[in-house]
Formats: C-alpha cells, structure tokens, sequence
C-alpha cells in the first residue's frame, strides 16, 4: 500500500476522478473490441492489431506479477477511508 495521509482532500478528490475516468475509458475500450470481434472476422493478426491485444501480451511479458498503479492507489484510498472516521468516508464513494 502506498501512504497517501499527506494528501488534502481535494488531492484525494482529483485521483479518484482520474481513477474513475480511468475505469471508464476501459469498458469503452472494451466494447470497441467487443464490437470490432463481432463485426468482422479479420485475420487472426490482424485482429490483434486493430484491439491492441498485442501491446497488452507484451505489456503483460514485460510486467509479470506486478500490480497495475491504479490498482495500488485505488486499494490505499480504500484502506485509508476504512479507518478513517467522519466526513471523509463519503468521498471515496463510487
């Protein structure tokens, strides 16, 4: 876990609006591949190609066992919101 206390409120703000905008533009990304497979059946490369699966296999190669930053900064808000008391708690909502 990452120590994020020394952050203000309004920082703690901002990260969670990236880290939903985050999460929103994978489902995008995510149903644009899901409509790229149901729409066409390229070739098998080439399909790997227009998703960018071929980035995220070589990403994964690179990057084994290791947790993704958000994921990370997401857990720590989470963890500090579970022992904080009052106000506070509300802003970690989604």
């Amino acid at each position: 876990m990452i120590d994020l206390s020394h952050l203000t409120e309004e920082e703690q703000s901002m990260i969670m609006t990236v880290l939903k905008r985050d999460e929103e533009l994978k489902k995008t990304e995510e149903e644009r591949i899901k409509q790229l497979q149901k729409t066409s059946a390229p070739v098998e490369s080439r399909l790997k190609y227009l998703t960018g699966e071929w980035f995220y296999e070589a990403k994964s190669l690179r990057h084994r066992d290791k947790i993704h930053g958000s994921e990370i900064i997401l857990a720590s808000m989470k963890q500090r919101k579970a022992g904080s008391l009052g106000g506070s708690a509300t802003l970690f909502k989604h």
